[in-house]
């Protein structure tokens, strides 16, 4: 029997640690050695093509015969094959005093996930070159056709003069009024120099 620690859904993450607890019963009459699991990747439909061999973590572990031991194994899958479908296989490696054994307890295809909190900045690259296209061919055929926005343009020419000597006008008269609840204190305003 195995748990994966963390719910998988729909897939396995790339650039995480994928964690497993295998539980582990000895139902012979012979004490059992748990010495190592192991794990591959491979192409499915075709078992002989290994992508890729997960780390081997020893363990060494002796399960006596009726008793029971929970191992956790951790791999990680690389980002590169987000997006992929790809067979895992994990298997349980043990010995008696006399044989070696070996049992696939996970074998699935399983679609490997793009690492989670990612920001995929080929796409955010490909919008912005969308945008700045799009946006460079309609100043263009506007430009080219003779067509304007002469209204825009005035109102633009007109209100931003306005409105910078407005809010300079008010920096100026904010100040003051910010220092006015001073006045009859010991607080003396900085002059202000002047060229």
């Amino acid at each position: 029997m195995h748990f994966f620690r963390d719910p998988v859904q729909g897939g396995f993450p790339s650039k995480k640690d994928i964690h497993v607890l295998l539980g582990f019963r000895n139902t012979g009459e012979a004490s059992l050695n748990v010495t190592h699991i192991a794990g591959s990747l491979r192409v499915p439909g075709q078992g002989s093509f290994y992508v890729a061999n997960f780390t081997e973590r020893a363990y060494n572990a002796v399960v006596e015969p009726g008793k029971e031991a929970s191992i956790l194994y951790s791999f990680s899958l690389d980002s590169q094959l987000a997006g992929h479908d790809c067979n895992v296989e994990l298997a349980v490696f043990y010995q008696d005093s006399e044989e070696l054994f070996s049992t696939t307890f996970f074998n699935s295809t399983v679609q490997v996930l793009d690492p989670v909190g990612v920001i995929d900045t080929k796409l955010i690259f490909m919008y912005l070159t969308v945008l700045s296209v799009l946006f460079f061919a309609t100043y263009t055929s506007l430009h080219a056709s003779g067509t304007s926005f002469p209204a825009a343009t005035t109102l633009f020419k007109k209100t931003l003069p306005a409105i910078l000597k407005k809010n300079k006008e008010a920096g100026f008269y904010s100040h003051h009024r910010v220092d006015e609840w001073l006045k009859g204190t010991a607080w003396t305003p900085h002059a202000v120099k002047r060229k």
